[in-house]
Parts: C-alpha cells; structure tokens; sequence
C-alpha cells in the first residue's frame, strides 16, 4: 500500500497535468468564448480564466503546504 506522503505527491502531479491541459489546451477556451450566456453575472471567458487561474495557484500553494508539512523546505 502506498504511503500517505507518496499519495499527495500524485495528487499534485495529477491536479499540475489537469491544471496544464485546461491551460494550455485551446479548444476549451474556444468552447468557453462562444458561449454568451453569463454566468452569475459574468461572461464565459472570465469565469475560465478566474477557474483556471484559481485552481493553479491553489495546486501550487497545496505543493508548497506538502513540502512544508514533510519538512523538505528545511535546509
């Protein structure tokens, strides 16, 4: 069985490839341009961006937690 640290490491690998094909992947950004509906007030584009940028930062900030919490931020 896989120990808890090596769990959060394939977490944070998978939530970093989920994060770089949403990003980087341009047929969802098409999708999501088209679209002229709001969406709680807002347009498509911009809630994609704000999801997209949220979920990068929180990845990197959940990395970060993972390392400090494992003491590999200690020199």
């Amino acid at each position: 069985m896989p120990s808890k640290k090596s769990i959060h490491v394939y977490v944070v690998r998978a939530w970093f490839l989920l994060n770089v094909f949403v990003a980087l992947y341009p047929p969802l950004y098409w999708a999501a341009s088209e679209h002229r509906e709001l969406i709680l007030g807002l347009p498509a584009t911009f809630v994609y961006f704000t999801g997209v940028s949220l979920s990068i930062t929180l990845s990197i900030l959940y990395a970060w937690w993972q390392d400090a919490i494992s003491g590999e931020l200690t020199s």
